[in-house]
């Protein structure tokens, strides 16, 4: 993923609005299915290949690190689309109401 810093404050931003109820309007060029598509780039590959020598891991060591296959970033990706399409519903924004309170 070419801007994984964004991705992660994107990420961050929703979960905390998700957690206080925060009511949210945006727009996507994308579908929501489509937002988080990981396309690995070479500077990646490299920058993944240079801290594995620096940590002197193997290729099969790294393959089991979290760090190396992105297993982290998938769950959040999921978490952040389920929480998405939540906050569109009714449901939601009924209960983030704070008029009613």
């Amino acid at each position: 993923m070419a801007k994984r810093t964004e991705a992660r404050r994107f990420i961050t931003l929703i979960d905390n609005f998700y957690d206080f109820k925060v009511r949210v309007i945006c727009s996507a060029s994308t579908p929501l299915s489509s937002l988080f598509l990981h396309q690995q780039h070479d500077s990646e590959l490299e920058q993944s290949r240079i801290l594995m020598d620096d940590l002197g891991l193997s290729q099969s060591t790294a393959e089991g690190l979290s760090m190396f296959t992105g297993e982290e970033e998938v769950f959040a990706f999921q978490r952040t689309i389920s929480r998405l399409t939540e906050m569109q519903t009714e449901q939601y924004w009924t209960e983030g109401d704070r008029s009613k309170k």
